[in-house]
């Protein structure tokens, strides 16, 4: 059995290592607010950290559109030409410019949102502060760091980054008034973390900028929009509710909400590590009876996780939040990551490794329309009066996902053994 052990980690060291560094930086992710939610509640109250949180899901969307899905696809062609200092420079190139450009015209529209919803604008400054979330979109390069297979890097630089949020929240938020610099602690570390970042990639690894042309830009924007499109559809679910929550039930419930959410995105963390550490060799090898080991181990690994979180989801709700709270609507909410754990695998370690990026967008597609179809039947049916309706909307979008996922991987197999078999 040691043997055994022993030359698997052998046969795949660079997976193992990059798994390694993802999962300080998940550890990292995971601790930074957990550390700081229940000070944060506490100083600012459950009303003023509502808002805080509602302007930081506002900004992920801003995130979605300048990423454009580069993070989880230009990684592929890095692989690709990893071995030439020219071919990369064109990549990083094309994609840092691309996303300078969609992060001017964001700001554009991500403040004009803000001044036409007022309430909203009563916290524009709050909303503008938020707006510095993006930055880690715009400067780190993770798309590089995790095509030449070194992890290493975007590690150090979200590992520096949430320590400083940490460090600056006790420091400088100590008063009600002060809400405003959550977001601000965070700009500042993911700016500095760019920075550096930046500098590894330029000074340390020698590339240089060249400035893309127009064929580069036509041609990364094609091959990102899909997923691009499916990172939309998908945020409608895991974003939208914070604003519909905030509209229709309150700040109060929004910070409920976002504790389940915690739980919820640490029990997918070894999904999104895994996939990410493995996604470079899964490209260059796409192997279908490793693929179907994998979704059997992650949907085991979800099950085994969401039992034991079960067991004492009385005293983590306990440390976020000192009141009594009915549990009811966190426990429905937790069998998401059941069907996450394989649903968050399959886009990139299914239909990007074989060749099916519309695959991505279709799924997502088809989940979201579900969700807000269930969405509108329940707001027009009056239904929509609890933090237990909307989380039951949720869930049910996030089967159907599963379920319409599992279904296309199952034709990529089938299509793939056929083409093996004809070869």
């Amino acid at each position: 059995m040691y043997r055994r052990l022993t030359s698997l980690v052998s046969r795949n060291k660079r997976i193992f290592s990059n798994f390694s560094y993802l999962a300080i930086l998940e550890i990292f992710s995971i601790l930074a607010p957990i550390i700081t939610f229940p000070y944060l509640v506490r100083v600012l109250g459950k009303e003023l950290y509502g808002w805080v949180i509602l302007a930081q899901a506002t900004s992920f969307y801003a995130t979605i559109l300048i990423d454009f899905g580069f993070r989880r696809v230009s990684a592929k062609y890095v692989a690709a030409v990893r071995e030439s200092i020219e071919e990369l420079s064109r990549v990083v190139s094309t994609v840092m410019m691309l996303r300078v450009i969609l992060w001017i015209v964001t700001f554009i529209l991500y403040m004009s949102v803000v001044c036409l919803i007022p309430s909203y604008r009563e916290h524009w400054v709050l909303f503008l502060f938020s707006y510095g979330l993006t930055l880690n979109a715009l400067l780190l390069p993770d798309f590089y760091f995790q095509g030449i297979e070194q992890m290493r890097y975007i590690t150090i630089v979200n590992v520096f980054t949430r320590l400083v949020f940490i460090v600056a929240t006790f420091i400088l938020i100590t008063q009600p008034y002060q809400y405003i610099y959550v977001p601000l602690t965070w700009s500042v570390g993911y700016l500095l973390g760019g920075i550096y970042s930046l500098h590894i990639v330029y000074n340390k690894h020698d590339l240089r900028f060249l400035r893309p042309r127009l064929k580069d830009y036509r041609f990364h924007l094609k091959e990102t929009t899909p997923i691009f499109l499916s990172d939309v559809m998908l945020n409608i679910k895991d974003k939208l509710s914070y604003n519909f929550m905030g509209g229709i039930l309150g700040m109060s419930d929004i910070v409920i909400y976002d504790i389940g959410t915690k739980m919820v995105n640490l029990l997918v963390k070894p999904t999104f590590i895994f996939s990410n550490a493995i996604f470079p060799s899964m490209s260059r090898n796409p192997d279908v009876r490793k693929t179907k080991r994998i979704l059997g181990g992650l949907f085991l690994l979800s099950i085994a996780m969401v039992s034991v979180i079960y067991l004492f989801l009385p005293q983590i709700v306990k440390f976020f939040i000192n009141e009594e709270i009915d549990l009811m609507p966190l426990r429905i909410y937790l069998l998401v990551p059941i069907f996450t754990g394989l649903s968050y695998y399959i886009p990139t370690g299914v239909f990007v490794v074989f060749g099916r990026n519309k695959y991505v967008l279709y799924s997502t597609i088809f989940s979201s329309c579900s969700y807000v179809i269930m969405l509108a039947i329940m707001w027009i049916g009056g239904w929509l009066t609890s933090i237990t309706s909307f989380i039951l909307v949720i869930v049910t979008s996030y089967i159907v996902e599963a379920l319409f996922r599992l279904y296309l991987s199952t034709r990529i197999f089938i299509e793939h053994k056929d083409h093996n078999t004809d070869s």
